[in-house]
């Protein structure tokens, strides 16, 4: 899979818009029934100058090289459960040994879907860890193509508190409306896009090359004080290829209304 990889910033005291803007190739390869290896790698493309070294968003720029390596194995267990934990390496600024668990329940009927994140990440260079925990609720408005979402928890930077969002969905992309209350209350939007054909390549010996079906790019501000003052990595946790909602449940729609509601578009596909 390949991706464009952004780090941006808008309306700062630095320029009307900043950005670095990068290139991912991701390597996903199944070894049996719901167990794989998933390698990630990346470039930057082009930044400005405050992403450049010793700009005022250099923290910021996109890392280049290896990314991330995991094993990874997902259970389909009875009474609508899934499992998924994933093993191995990851890279946010710091080289991190990882073990990530994520234990997701789906309504028979699709709409009403439950999740709980549990991860770890011990620094490969120095004595220190960090964590996140989190439960997720997302209810599916399958009729109007609306999903809202709920999450509570502990993040990777070590901020606690909740992010809602309503997903107004149009195919297979949608905009979003969120508000975070962690260290600091944000309100925003974002849109997310799949950036490959409805109809991937064939599959052939060598493989099968597509892009990535749902990238994602958010807008936000901070509310409720008098000064905006930039907030970087809130309520954050690190993007996996491989997850559960993504890969398996169809970004949590995988619901029998919403396969009925779209057998025009899901026959196009085959056609």
């Amino acid at each position: 899979t390949v991706s464009p990889v952004l780090s941006s910033t808008y309306g700062t005291e630095f320029g009307a818009y900043d950005y670095a803007l990068g290139l991912r190739a991701n390597i996903d390869l199944p070894l049996w029934h719901g167990g794989g290896i998933n390698v990630s790698a990346q470039t930057g493309v082009y930044e400005t100058d405050d992403y450049k070294d010793n700009g005022a968003f250099d923290a910021y720029s996109i890392q280049e090289g290896l990314v991330n390596a995991t094993l990874y194995q997902t259970f389909k267990l009875p009474y609508g459960f899934y499992n998924q934990t994933q093993i191995g390496f990851f890279k946010d600024y710091f080289d991190y040994k990882t073990i990530i668990n994520e234990t997701a329940w789906l309504s028979p009927e699709g709409r009403h879907k439950v999740s709980a994140k549990i991860a770890y990440f011990d620094y490969a260079d120095y004595r220190a860890s960090r964590e996140y925990e989190t439960l997720t609720y997302q209810y599916n408005w399958v009729e109007q193509d609306i999903t809202f979402h709920a999450t509570a928890g502990k993040y990777f930077y070590g901020d606690s508190g909740v992010k809602l969002e309503s997903r107004f969905w149009f195919g297979d992309s949608y905009i979003a409306v969120f508000y975070e209350d962690t260290d600091a209350q944000k309100a925003g939007v974002g849109v997310s896009i799949p950036l490959t054909p409805r109809k991937d390549m064939n599959v052939t010996r060598y493989g099968q090359i597509k892009g990535n079906e749902a990238w994602r790019h958010t807008a936000s501000t901070q509310i409720g004080e008098s000064a905006n003052t930039l907030v970087f990595n809130q309520g954050y946790m690190p993007t996996k290829a491989i997850s559960i909602d993504k890969t398996f449940l169809n970004q949590g729609r995988m619901s029998s209304d919403y396969v009925y509601a779209n057998l025009s578009r899901l026959r196009s596909v085959y056609i």
